[in-house]
């Protein structure tokens, strides 16, 4: 049966697919269509919104349990797409024991596959940083076995597989001064501060801090993302200082994400309570746990009462997580990630949305194949991926 919807009665073969009755021919069809199709092409053949979105829940299914017939897997976890894009739903394969998505369209769309055209297949990121000390002195982490770092005067640094740890004993005698832990394009690391407090870099973004907390506070300076979770202590209170605001707290736990040229930084608070400020003055906010609080470049606050923190915390869990996500956006932090620059060159002015969730570990030519069910192709040139029009 040639594919052509002015001469079939999707309607008719919808119900032979709920029905169990439609033939592998039919069901091709059905699939095709719905990879074209809106909620406004159901009620033309007379499928309600509600049979359109659990239709395409069942072909998911359906095509999980056709790819991997042969396979013990865990239960499809399902996201929901708006339906523009809600043909990313009937293709994307979620295998929850693995975390990974799977891409089958290669009977649908006879589109170049994306593989073919990236050659050099860029590695996810990985653990690693560069700790620089107040006298200048650097250690490549990643390059280092675990044990002791460093034992001098009272301070001793230990690495511990992806973590580095402050220990400052009374006998600390060295004069204060400010160390850095950075990370680059494709790392991640985790640091325990001299206070405790424990501190996870993601990739780009770094972490100054003093090698003591002296005096009645402690400061830190941060760039990029950073997920904090503060030692509590009632005497000194704990104060970052990023890209324009500062966050002061007692004891908590929240997420930063100020890295420079992003349009908007954000604070997200997940435990505790934070006091959030424009380090030039201005109004301060009080954050509860939830709250997301955004600060563009001219310094404007806003704070969003419930945040996204799924998707905002899957970092931590080692996956990138998007809803309705504008297409440049979800670049940006696969740029990061992969280490890799982006060059957009769209034409029309129509904004591309993604959703979904997808591991980091996942190579990068995986994540395009994802990535152009939003309607967009790819070239990779040495480390520059070409957004295509």
């Amino acid at each position: 049966m040639n594919y052509d919807p002015r001469n079939i009665d999707i309607g008719q073969l919808a119900r032979k697919y709920f029905d169990g009755t439609a033939t592998e021919e039919e069901i091709a069809i059905l699939h095709r269509w719905y990879q074209d199709a809106d909620e406004t092409d159901a009620a033309i053949v007379d499928i309600t919104p509600d049979e359109f979105e659990t239709f395409g829940a069942s072909m998911l299914e359906d095509l999980h349990s056709k790819l991997h017939a042969d396979k013990a897997v865990a239960p499809v976890k399902r996201f929901h797409f708006n339906s523009k894009y809600a043909a990313a739903a009937a293709v994307l394969i979620v295998l929850c024991s693995t975390g990974y998505f799977w891409y089958s369209n290669s009977n649908v769309h006879p589109k170049k596959d994306i593989a073919a055209v990236v050659q050099a297949d860029p590695l996810p990121g990985k653990d690693g940083a560069i700790l620089k000390l107040a006298n200048n002195q650097q250690f490549n982490l990643d390059e280092l076995q675990d044990g002791v770092v460093l034992k001098e005067k009272g301070v001793q640094i230990v690495k511990n597989g992806n973590e580095v740890s402050y220990t400052i004993s009374a006998e600390h005698t060295t004069e204060t001064g400010f160390n850095t832990i950075s990370t680059s394009r494709g790392q991640k690391f985790n640091i325990t501060l001299p206070d405790g407090t424990f501190a996870s870099l993601d990739a780009a973004s770094s972490l100054k801090f003093p090698s003591r907390f002296d005096g009645n506070m402690r400061k830190v300076f941060v760039s990029g993302q950073v997920y904090f979770d503060v030692k509590a202590d009632q005497q000194k209170p704990f104060t970052v200082s990023a890209n324009g605001f500062q966050v002061n707290v007692l004891g908590t736990r929240f997420n930063v994400n100020a890295y420079e040229g992003d349009p908007y930084s954000h604070v997200t608070l997940l435990q505790g309570s934070v006091r959030l400020m424009e380090e030039k003055g201005g109004t301060a906010r009080t954050l509860v746990p939830g709250n997301q609080a955004q600060l563009d470049a001219q310094g404007n606050l806003s704070v969003v009462p419930q945040g996204d923190l799924e998707m905002i915390m899957a970092w931590r869990e080692g996956a990138f997580q998007f809803r309705n996500t504008e297409i440049s956006q979800v670049l940006m932090q696969l740029s990061r990630w992969y280490q890799i620059d982006i060059d957009l060159q769209l034409k029309d002015n129509e904004p591309r949305y993604f959703s979904g969730r997808l591991p980091r570990s996942s190579s990068l030519s995986d994540i395009l194949k994802i990535l152009r069910l939003s309607d967009v192709n790819f070239k990779l040139e040495g480390n520059k991926l070409i957004v295509l029009p």
